[in-house]
């Protein structure tokens, strides 16, 4: 088992998963075993294309196989891209988000268990998010209508505080355990990623924050 930790680090690349799914502006798909998972004090400004399970910082958080306890840190990070755009037509594709596309708990008993930290983490206001729109279908219910706005979601925290569901849960959906996008809060106009990041209380031995994008120190 490991535990990880990915912090103070930036991208600026803009990625096309040319048909793909699971392209994060910092991670793509993680599948922690160990302890923890912990993203802090990063940003990302490319723009990102793909299949399905998109997301400006991390893309798939897998917690098939987490042990009991495991924390999910994901704090004080930004994406700055200006758009985030699926190719999907299949509404049971993995949903995508401003901060991360989905939590995939395959075997639905592990999203309980789970201890979050996710907090101020924050998206361009100008950015766009395209993802299916449409009619979820169901071979018991009959299909709801399903959408992924831009919205602010609150901070997540504590054991088994997640980002709200975007499909009825336990209604014999096809994955409606992978649709719970996260977008953080949209930025204040006029905010730039280091007006966020020294608001955050960034290392600034670390980081110079005298521009409008935080780089290393040298």
């Amino acid at each position: 088992n490991c535990a990880l930790t990915v912090a103070n680090c930036y991208s600026t690349m803009s990625l096309n998963s040319n048909g793909g799914q699971s392209a994060g502006g910092i991670m793509g798909s993680p599948n922690p075993s160990g302890a923890y998972l912990k993203i802090e004090n990063c940003y990302a400004t490319g723009t990102i294309q793909g299949k399905c399970a998109l997301g400006g910082v991390v893309a798939m958080i897998q917690i098939d196989a987490i042990p009991d306890n495991f924390e999910f840190t994901l704090k004080n990070c930004v994406y700055w891209g200006t758009s985030i755009t699926t190719n999907t037509t299949d509404p049971t594709n993995y949903s995508s988000g401003a901060i991360f596309g989905n939590i995939r708990d395959a075997k639905k008993n592990h999203a309980s268990k789970m201890i979050s930290n996710i907090v101020d983490n924050f998206r361009n206001p100008a950015m766009t998010l395209s993802d299916y729109q449409g009619k979820y279908p169901d071979a018991t219910s009959g299909p709801v209508d399903y959408y992924n706005p831009l919205v602010d979601n609150d901070n997540c925290v504590g054991q088994g505080v997640l980002p709200p569901y975007l499909v009825p849960q336990d209604k014999g959906y096809k994955n409606d355990w992978a649709k719970m996008a996260y977008h953080g809060k949209a930025a204040a106009e006029g905010a730039t990623v280091s007006s966020l990041a020294k608001a955050a209380g960034w290392d600034e031995t670390v980081w110079d924050l005298s521009g409008d994008l935080p780089v290393f120190k040298k």
